[in-house]
């Protein structure tokens, strides 16, 4: 089946849910970053759940550019032009994909125990929340440098996959 037609429509679908995703997944991000700071157990409890409220319209997104994207390649001939900038942009896309997950979560799993919140398999495996931390605790759990390691991983990833995409350069 010849997709080329859909070029267009495809390569639009791939960028608007690129952009959905970084909408929607920016706000983990940036209550990650910002929950370094917080000290009250209260607003951390609600950015955490601000956070968690926003996942899964963010796999949502994080799908549909993924299928987009490979439906996109298929019209435009990419996967078998010969040039590997294609490839290259799955693979990244994979990797900051499997960093990003367990790094991530970690961080907000453990900001939720510590202030005495289930985290997300917590609640899928109906375990109950368990008891808050010390403050000294919560500070030690705050300060990791997770959330800053999961920014570079995705806003370096964002950068390589766009210039990747506009630069086609292998």
């Amino acid at each position: 089946m010849d997709l080329y037609p859909w070029l267009v429509w495809l390569n639009l679908i791939h960028v608007i849910a690129v952009m959905a995703f970084i909408l929607v997944h920016g706000v983990s991000g940036l209550m990650a970053l910002r929950i370094r700071a917080e000290r009250d157990r209260d607003r951390i409890r609600l950015m955490v759940q601000l956070s968690s409220s926003f996942l899964v319209w963010g796999w949502i997104a994080l799908a549909v550019l993924f299928f987009g994207g490979i439906l996109s390649g298929i019209a435009g001939g990419w996967w078998t032009s010969g040039k590997f900038w294609i490839w290259a942009s799955l693979i990244v896309f994979v990797a900051v994909t499997v960093l990003m997950t367990p790094l991530a979560s970690s961080y907000m799993d453990s900001v939720r125990h510590a202030v005495g919140l289930p985290s997300v398999q917590d609640q899928r495996k109906k375990r109950a929340a368990p008891e808050p931390v010390s403050d000294e605790e919560l500070a030690v759990v705050l300060g990791s440098s997770k959330p800053i390691t999961a920014a570079f991983v995705g806003v370096g990833g964002i950068v390589i996959l766009t210039w990747l995409m506009m630069v086609k350069p292998f």
